[in-house]
């Protein structure tokens, strides 16, 4: 078996999912270059000017603090990675009808 075409694809798989992590991180205000300031304001808080919930305090600060440890690049690689594994786990799963639930998202109808 030939598995050159999986290779390539998941090498670009993984950056294209390494991209979309980091973008999604810029979201909250995670860089490469540190974390914006967070204000409070109730049941809203506001990180770089943009509104979002006030339960996005504590998951941020458990990146933040993953980021410190780890450093920006190696968290966005984990993520990534376990982004890639959960969608292929998934597809796997719907393809071989393992889910129960007879929907597929990922894959069309047989």
């Amino acid at each position: 078996m030939n598995i050159t075409r999986l290779k390539r694809y998941a090498q670009r798989a993984r950056r294209d999912f390494i991209a979309a992590v980091t973008a999604r991180a810029a979201d909250f205000g995670l860089t490469v270059s540190g974390a914006a300031p967070l204000t409070d304001s109730g049941d809203t808080v506001f990180i770089a000017g943009r509104p979002f919930p006030a339960s996005v305090v504590a998951p941020r600060r458990r990146l933040i603090e993953q980021i410190g440890q780890r450093g920006f690049g190696r968290v966005m690689d984990v993520m990534a990675y376990t982004w890639f594994n959960r969608f292929v786990a998934i597809r796997y799963m719907e393809f071989h009808g393992l889910l129960g639930h007879g929907m597929r998202v990922l894959t069309p109808p047989l």
